[in-house]
């Protein structure tokens, strides 16, 4: 643990709350640095210059009040304005938060374009056409056709880009479904099988739709199926 700088021992000593070995450490650089015992006496005059003004202002105000009968505030048009766009500026946050924080949105930021394997081929070869058009269907919201795309970029296991293209479908599915208890248990079979990274992206993302925190702004997903039934992965 790092040790805390002059700076903050003295805040801390000024504040009476700096330990006994803090204080022996300060105390003993005020003995030894000329620099250190000004900046130390030069903090106690200000501090203290603001303990008095702050006084000397709670003393007017108190007088104030008792020399005063306060009427009750009115809020002015003014007021109703500020009180107005604040509230809207709250709305409208908590609206961006709830669209970036969707199940569609995180799937469209999660996709993969291409896989590594595929990073030195042309963007006009085949295989390059078929990851571009199954990331077209996906972001028009056709999912089943997407599905059906990634499901032949998959192919077998030792095909390139096959966790890749699992990984996608996966993500189609959530924006599709949302993360229902289905999605779930095909994010736990991909987690099994899949090699690093795939396997701590997985877990990390299935552990932010299981937390109190996106349960409690976004609420529980149904556990239901739509009408897209892609093949178990």
């Amino acid at each position: 643990m790092e040790e805390p700088t002059i700076e903050v021992l003295i805040d801390l000593y000024l504040s009476g709350a700096i330990s006994p070995g803090d204080k022996a450490r300060l105390e003993q650089a005020m003995a030894t640095d000329p620099a250190v015992a000004e900046m130390v006496h030069d903090s106690q005059r200000a501090y203290k210059a603001l303990l008095l003004e702050r006084n000397r202002l709670l003393k007017e105000k108190l007088k104030k009040l008792d020399r005063e009968d306060v009427p009750p505030q009115r809020n002015t048009p003014r007021k109703w304005r500020l009180m107005f766009f604040s509230t809207a500026a709250v709305l409208l946050l908590f609206m961006m938060l709830h669209v970036y924080m969707s199940p569609q949105c995180i799937a469209r930021r999660q996709l993969i374009e291409y896989p590594i394997s595929h990073v030195d081929a042309t963007p006009a070869s085949t295989e390059m056409k078929r990851w571009d058009e199954a990331r077209k269907s996906f972001v028009n919201k056709d999912f089943e056709m997407a599905i059906q795309q990634y499901l032949v970029l998959a192919g077998e296991e030792t095909t390139p880009g096959h966790f890749e293209a699992r990984w996608n479908i996966l993500m189609v599915q959530l924006a599709a479904v949302g993360p229902a208890s289905s999605w779930h248990m095909a994010m736990d079979a991909f987690m099994q099988e899949a090699p690093l990274p795939f396997s701590t992206q997985a877990k990390a993302l299935s552990a932010k739709f299981s937390s109190p925190y996106y349960r409690f702004f976004f609420g529980p997903w149904k556990d239901k199926l739509s009408s897209l039934k892609p093949r178990l992965i």
